[in-house]
């Protein structure tokens, strides 16, 4: 089975793709400011890690049909980093394509 990328014509249509995509790769996010202290952020992510990791937390998700596949922080920064470095002309293409 194709990949939707592969089906378009041009590489700006796979960019308006992958804008449209990408929001859904970060599922819910969990995000601080941008003035909280470095060393709270590295505390923040090391026990989120922790808790994506944790086997009663997992156990539970199953039971309950939760799907746990989290990011990491290095990969949500590269998804929003593509979001937010993305041309003018895509942004407008993908702001067409959700009002059609």
């Amino acid at each position: 089975m194709p990949y939707a990328g592969d089906l378009v014509a041009s590489e700006r249509d796979r960019r308006v793709l992958r804008l449209l995509s990408n929001p859904a790769q970060l599922g819910k996010p969990f995000v601080v400011s941008a003035q909280v202290a470095p060393e709270r952020i590295a505390i923040l992510r090391a026990a989120f890690d922790a808790a994506m990791k944790d086997a009663q937390l997992l156990a539970e998700a199953q039971k309950l049909l939760i799907d746990i596949s989290p990011k990491s922080a290095p990969e949500a920064i590269t998804i929003v980093d593509d979001i937010n470095a993305m041309p003018a002309d895509v942004v407008d293409m993908a702001r067409k394509v959700i009002a059609d």
